[in-house]
This record gives C-alpha cells, structure tokens and sequence, in this order.
C-alpha cells in the first residue's frame, strides 16, 4: 500500500513547492513592477515640474549691469 501511495504523495508534495515557488516568483515580479510604475511616476512628475518652469528669455531673462569702461 505505501508504494502506492507514495509516488501520489511525492507528486502531490512536488506540485505543491512548485506552486509556492511559482506564488513567490509571481509576488516578486509584482513587487518589481511596483517599483517601476513608482520610478516612472517619479520620473514624470519631474519632467512635469521642469516644463511647467518657465524658461528664460531674453526678454525675461535678469539683466545684468554691463561693466563699466
């Protein structure tokens, strides 16, 4: 009876780590790509913040008092 049951009991055992390690893989992947939808929130945010800055020209631009002669 035992070499009956063992093999299904291995099986069973076997398919069981297979699915944790593939739970545990699946958990990390989604960690990661949490990470990376942060970074690329960050990174627009950023680039929004300097496009919405504006940009100096030469009508806007601080003059500076020319050096005398």
């Amino acid at each position: 009876m035992a070499r009956m049951t063992l093999p299904h009991v291995l099986a069973g055992l076997s398919y069981r780590i297979g699915h944790d390690d593939a739970v545990s893989n699946a958990r990390r992947e989604l960690e990661m790509a949490e990470r990376r939808i942060d970074d690329a929130e960050d990174l627009i945010r950023r680039v929004e913040a300097q496009t919405r800055a504006p940009v100096p020209t030469a009508r806007t631009a601080p003059r500076r008092p020319r050096a005398a002669a």
